[in-house]
């Protein structure tokens, strides 16, 4: 019997050592070719971490090919061996606190052969118990940064400020995300304050301060040294753990400037067709609408050339039940529906009485199933009237308790919803507390100029119309200057009853015309959601080999209005392209044909005599 068991024993460490090595040369093989990726390295056992399924999220929505691999398994290359097809490193908050001593002088050789480098926050800062290291973290010296109080880690909380407007806009933040002083800002709250170390610059040669904390202490928070032929890059925010609470604009920002504007890998662009995309998200809520969209629909601020999000609460009543002052979609505006039709998705506004329901999440007197049941009371009414499917949502006031709301939408079959939370940032798989609310519903978090969003909150403050004006075509150029999709939401009645008529129908026709121009697409929720996660699911390789670069994707569906990001320069060569396509400073955008679910390229680089930017 103990011989027996102990036989069981070695055949089952045999199997473990077999098992682990095997699972070590697949990592190693993820490094060890020619496929151009981005290296996501953790520590020890947090492949599972917050930092290394926010950071894999975003890669995957930008359409990034990505490796997750230990800390151990990327010292056991050599740097000089991993270039250029493993042209950029990241390592997140969250996964990689603790690394080994050596990293350090591995990362070091790296960035010296040309590897860029992307720490977060508390990357290198610990040791294998956890505690921060006692004099400072091993890429301190890297970064020519140091702690500002007796060599210990200390932490503050403080606002986010850009040193300017082309640091912000370098790191395509929206205007409205940040205020005068370059302070980041959110929708209802004002300037946001995020905790970070306390640091300073001790060697300045080569250092570009992008963001510090404040124009007085002037502790840097997001910083970047170029060091020989490299450069590292360090954001003192906790960019992982904010996407994980439903803030998702700065890693997202982060990674597609540091990926796109420093390292220039190969990509897919995250919208249709390459362009500027727009969702402009009306709310239907009480009969005051009755009279509105007669005028609405008669002076064009819906113009059949774009295509809206028309979300629409369907009840009768709207501040309490039987008051008689909701839309009634059934009744009184049931034709209103059916005329609204012809401009795009008709959608959930809610649970059947605006300001009731949104009033009874937030006092509790609606559970869960009660929430579902006046949701699902509002989708019937409206499919008999469109006969379709009602897959788009939005919540009253905002009221989305989660991840109740998530969890509802997905049993009643909806697909996409507006979000208060991630506010600025783009269509995404949204998380909350640290998990991934759904792989298939798409959060649209509303675009912000400040605290306010529609244009009833400009009212309210009674901002200038030229200065409405102005923010409101701002959205138009933000999306087509950084080939990125934003959602804009209001209230008919808002421009029906306030002094921004003009500008709101100037806004419009500004759309319109970049749209002719082949710049920009309005259209709804479920457009920019099916494109989304077909690009998720796209299959895509991009190799290195004897200064060629290969594209090859594949996908079950089609790869229509999908668009290859092909660097200009690429390993201190410059690519010869043959035909005249789309093109920015640093990227040409190669269309793949419609109606293919496979689409391969060879590009020749060649020995240029300029240097690349």
């Amino acid at each position: 019997m103990i011989r027996a068991v102990f036989l069981l024993f070695v055949v089952f460490g045999i199997g473990a050592v077999g098992f682990y090595s095997y699972e070590g040369q697949r990592d190693l093989n993820k490094v060890l070719n020619d496929d151009i990726s981005v290296l996501l390295v953790y520590g020890n056992g947090q492949k599972e971490s917050i930092g290394i399924r926010a950071f894999s999220s975003v890669l995957e929505e930008e359409g990034v090919s990505y490796e997750v691999i230990s800390n151990v398994k990327l010292l056991a290359v050599a740097p000089e061996k991993i270039l250029p097809a493993k042209p950029a490193i990241i390592f997140p908050d969250h996964a990689s606190d603790y690394l080994l001593a050596d990293t350090k002088i591995w990362v070091e050789k790296y960035i010296k052969e040309g590897g860029k480098v992307c720490v977060a926050a508390d990357a290198g800062s610990k040791n294998r118990a956890g505690l921060y290291l006692l004099q400072k973290g091993i890429f301190d010296d890297l970064l020519g940064i140091q702690d500002t109080e007796d060599n210990i880690a200390t932490f503050m909380q403080g606002p986010l400020t850009f040193k300017g407007q082309n640091e912000a806009d370098y790191f395509g933040i929206p205007k409205g995300k940040y205020d005068k002083e370059g302070h980041l800002v959110g929708y209802k709250y004002g300037v946001l304050t995020y905790p970070y170390r306390k640091i300073s610059i001790k060697n300045s040669v080569h250092t570009t301060i992008y963001a510090w904390s404040d124009s007085q202490s002037k502790v840097p928070l997001i910083v970047k040294k170029d060091i020989s032929k490299g450069s590292i890059l360090f954001v003192n925010l906790s960019l992982g753990n904010l996407k994980g609470e439903s803030d998702d604009l700065l890693l997202r920002s982060v990674i597609k400037t540091f990926l796109f504007k420093m390292v220039h890998v190969p990509h897919i662009v995250s919208s249709p067709h390459a362009k500027g995309g727009l969702v402009i998200n009306f709310h239907i809520d009480s009969n005051e609408e009755h009279l509105t969209f007669p005028w609405f629909i008669e002076e064009q601020y819906l113009n059949e050339q774009l295509k809206y999000s028309i979300h629409i609460t369907a009840g009768p009543d709207c501040y309490k039940m039987k008051d008689n002052m909701g839309f009634s979609a059934t009744k009184k505006g049931k034709d209103i529906v059916k005329q609204l039709m012809q401009f795009g998705e008709i959608g959930s506004h809610g649970g059947w009485a605006h300001n009731w329901f949104s009033n009874g999440i937030q006092k509790g007197f609606l559970d869960e199933k009660k929430i579902k049941h006046y949701i699902e009371l509002n989708n019937k009414a409206l499919e008999n009237i469109t006969k379709y499917k009602i897959k788009e949502y939005s919540a009253p006031d905002g009221m989305f308790p989660q991840p109740i709301s998530i969890k509802i939408l997905e049993e009643l079959g909806m697909e996409s919803y507006y979000y208060t939370g991630d506010s600025g940032s783009a269509p995404n798989r949204s998380f909350y507390k640290g998990e991934q609310l759904s792989e298939n519903i798409i959060g649209f978090p509303v675009m912000t100029f400040g605290k306010k969003a529609s244009i009833h909150e400009f009212a309210k403050e009674n901002i200038a119309e030229e200065e409405v004006e102005k923010a409101l075509k701002g959205i138009v150029d933000y999306v087509i200057e950084n080939r990125t999709v934003r959602l804009y939401y209001t209230h008919p009645y808002d421009i029906y009853r306030s002094q921004y008529q003009q500008a709101f129908k100037h806004f419009i026709d500004y759309a319109v015309v970049k749209q002719d121009k082949a710049l920009l697409v309005v259209e709804s929720m479920q457009f920019f959601r099916e494109y989304l996660l077909r690009l998720i699911n796209v299959n895509k390789k991009f190799t290195w080999e004897n200064d060629k670069m290969d594209i090859m994707l594949s996908s079950e569906e089609e790869l229509d209005a999908m668009v290859v990001a092909i660097p200009k320069y690429y390993a201190g060569k410059k690519v010869k392209v043959s035909q005249e396509i789309d093109q920015d400073e640093i990227y040409y955008y190669m269309p793949v044909e419609s109606n293919n679910t496979q689409f391969t390229m060879e590009l020749v680089y060649e020995r240029c005599y300029t240097k690349p930017r």
